[in-house]
């Protein structure tokens, strides 16, 4: 048996997702009000009775189970998070309601002289802000967990790929069913409201992404060769233009400073590590914070990113000594026990001979340095050193 579940992104994060939030409290209140509410199915989208405005909103706050709203409120985290990162609060919450609703409206329209099931949940205007969210941050990475044959295994999907993906497939079913009413159909009506209404706030200017949107992407991929060449030119700037820039990348620095702290807040493990690598392309000689830089190593150790421990435990003795002993040994007994790489724990373990150690810390020194080298002697063929 295998599960799939996105669980956040890496993308950069300008404002808290408090809404996004609140509407996962919302719909979980809401859910349980179903219980004590006599006919709740009143609050569903009906077909065939007319137009129901009261319904445009209150179904998509209402699911049919505890499954439907657990994956609806994971997606509605995944991809939230990213919009109301980029577009701020207030245009958040005005998006998600405003495309749930307008998603209602239509499909009561279209539905209007047919004797249907009645609809709800919050799919489609989830279907909407993944949309919306492959336009604002196309090449931000999703994180993900499978768990498959009883092992766990984190992978990233781009946030684009992974819209396109079910987008796409809702779209076919759709199609192959002649646009019955069906599940994947309204999943799809609520990803072309996201598409057209990404598009149009894009090209309005209503939000943007600092130029990290899918939008201008497309147009850079167009662009003149010529135009290209003629903007490598070194051009001579007034004294107002150099001013502006120097303006612009304080706040990207700002940002992307704002962005850092809150994954690592979030534990974000793998957001944090792109997030530094932002801060050091803006500042080459920025360096972690010490108690930052531990706080993630911790998170990283206790989710198992082997990879991400070996950054940060190298990023950590490149810069500071307090923990050294601690680190090293943690990081050499991972090195050893989770990766199978004997002779990079060794060279991990070696400058232990000048530090001072405690009794208990010199004897699990020893005690990996001869599984190491009882490791090498038996032959363990170590790959990547």
């Amino acid at each position: 048996m295998a599960i799939f579940v996105p669980i956040t992104s890496d993308a950069g994060l300008r404002h808290w997702p408090f809404v996004t939030i609140s509407l996962i409290v919302l719909n979980t209140l809401a859910f349980v009000a179903q219980f004590y509410v006599d006919d709740p199915v009143d609050y569903a989208l009906w077909h065939g009775e007319g137009l129901h405005p009261i319904q445009w909103l209150t179904s998509f706050f209402m699911h049919a189970g505890p499954m439907h709203l657990i994956g609806n409120m994971i997606f509605l985290w995944v991809f939230g998070h990213v919009v109301e990162g980029v577009v701020g609060h207030g245009k958040f919450a005005l998006l998600y309601l405003g495309m749930g609703i307008l998603q209602n409206f239509i499909e009561q329209v279209i539905y209007l002289g047919v004797d249907a099931e009645p609809s709800l949940g919050a799919s489609s205007a989830i279907y909407a802000i993944m949309l919306l969210a492959a336009w604002l941050a196309p090449q931000s990475n999703v994180q993900c967990l499978m768990f498959i044959f009883y092992r766990f295994f984190f992978f990233d999907v781009p946030i684009f790929m992974m819209a396109a993906i079910y987008f796409l497939l809702d779209l076919m079913h759709s199609i192959a069913i002649g646009f019955e009413m069906s599940t994947p159909w309204l999943h799809a009506m609520g990803g072309l409201i996201g598409l057209l209404v990404g598009f149009v706030s894009l090209k309005t200017g209503w939000i943007e992404n600092e130029g990290e949107d899918l939008l201008t992407y497309i147009r850079n991929r167009g662009a003149d060769p010529a135009d290209v060449r003629s903007a490598d030119k070194p051009q001579l700037k007034t004294k107002a233009e150099m001013a502006q820039d120097q303006l612009d990348r304080q706040r990207q620095w700002e940002i992307a400073e704002k962005s850092f702290q809150m994954h690592v807040t979030a534990n974000n493990v793998d957001a944090v590590l792109n997030q530094y690598l932002v801060l050091r392309r803006l500042k080459p000689d920025y360096v972690w914070q010490e108690a930052d830089l531990l706080h993630v190593l911790k998170q990283a150790l206790s989710q198992k990113k082997w990879e991400a421990v070996n950054k940060l435990s190298e990023a950590y003795l490149n810069s500071y000594q307090t923990r050294e002993v601690a680190v090293r040994l943690n990081w050499a007994k991972i090195l050893l026990e989770e990766q199978g790489k004997p002779t990079r724990a060794l060279k991990v373990l070696k400058p232990l001979e000048k530090c001072h150690t405690s009794l208990n810390q010199r004897e699990l020194a020893r005690s990996l340095t001869a599984e190491c080298q009882k490791q090498l002697a038996e032959g363990s063929l170590e790959l990547g050193d």
